[in-house]
């Protein structure tokens, strides 16, 4: 609440959040032209993710987790820059699982993804029992076997 009474229109953010223009502020809630409430809008610009504007809404209420999830964007921007923004958090977490396996066969990840790319999806594409059936067969007849 400002002084004189009225809720703020924006949150404070650290020195860091807003040096890197991460904006959290207090939007309307309109249906059918009625306003019925506000909640909480964090703007991450596309400088600091590197491609596309990340925006993130709060209820009302959760005005604390609004500043947390920007306090923590600008976290990650610092941290890992541009490149903590590429994978989504279910991404990061496939990939530490990942690593967790192959770390005991000495594989890399990159490794892994190579291998399955080329021996999980072969160059003909997926083929039903009958459509090998009938290329099989063909192949046959042409060399005059049975």
């Amino acid at each position: 609440m400002t002084k004189a009474g009225m809720p703020r229109k924006t949150l404070r953010l650290s020195a860091r959040a807003a040096r890197l223009e991460i904006r959290v502020r207090k939007v309307p809630n309109r249906s059918r032209g009625e306003v019925y409430g506000h909640s909480w809008l964090v703007i991450v610009p596309a400088k600091v993710t590197g491609g596309h504007r990340l925006r993130k809404q709060f209820k009302a209420t959760e005005s604390r987790e609004a500043v947390d999830f920007a306090e923590g964007e600008a976290n990650k921007a610092k941290e890992q820059g541009q490149t903590g923004f590429y994978l989504t958090p279910e991404q990061v977490t496939d990939a530490k699982k990942a690593q967790g396996i192959l770390e005991g066969l000495g594989l890399t990840l990159f490794e892994a993804a190579t291998f399955a790319a080329k021996h999980l999806r072969p160059e003909g594409g997926d083929k039903t029992l009958a459509e090998v059936r009938d290329i099989l067969l063909a192949l046959k007849k042409t060399k005059n076997l049975r």
